[in-house]
């Protein structure tokens, strides 16, 4: 997982020199699992929002970073956001982010990891620079504060968006 991160980051504007910053929307399995995973591994993960704040903050501790209780606040502090809400919440949680002022998706790495929808749920009709794409753990999440142990066995498939300003994917190719 850390070289896919590395892959996506490598062509933006992003300062390798400096550690990325990872934030995550949706304090789900997935979303707890993969947060706590990037922590042991040395990532920084800056911060954790969910809809439901006390899940929010129970995640976020056991996680070891800080719950944001703004998805906005969220995004301008993270140059990854992962979005691991449920499938069926994927497209609304993306509407209200693209919806606000966009001037703080430039440059920003969206990612979702649902199995079943591309990352053409992150439409973008206005052409901002934003990369957007999915990344697709091969593994069961059944429990969120256990599944993290098995991540680093775990195969991922990366899948983007090439209707976004995915420059840093495109250069990969």
């Amino acid at each position: 997982i850390i070289k896919l991160l590395h892959l996506l980051i490598k062509k933006t504007t992003i300062n390798m020199e400096e550690k990325f910053k990872i934030g995550f929307i949706g304090c789900g399995r997935v979303g707890t699992s993969l947060a706590k995973y990037l922590v042991t591994i040395g990532l920084s993960v800056v911060g954790v929002y969910d809809r439901t704040k006390e899940k929010g903050i129970e995640s976020a501790k056991f996680i070891e970073t800080d719950f944001i209780n703004d998805k906005k606040q969220l995004i301008e502090k993270s140059d990854i956001i992962f979005i691991t809400v449920s499938d069926s919440a994927i497209k609304s949680v993306w509407n209200e982010i693209y919806q606000n002022e966009n001037s703080y998706l430039k440059n920003k790495i969206f990612v979702h990891c649902s199995g079943a929808i591309s990352s053409e749920i992150f439409t973008n009709p206005n052409n901002f620079d934003f990369t957007a794409c999915s990344l697709h753990p091969a593994q069961a999440f059944c429990d969120k504060y256990k599944s993290y142990l098995d991540l680093n066995k775990t195969v991922f498939t990366l899948e983007y968006n090439p209707k976004c300003n995915c420059n840093s994917i495109h250069k990969m190719k």
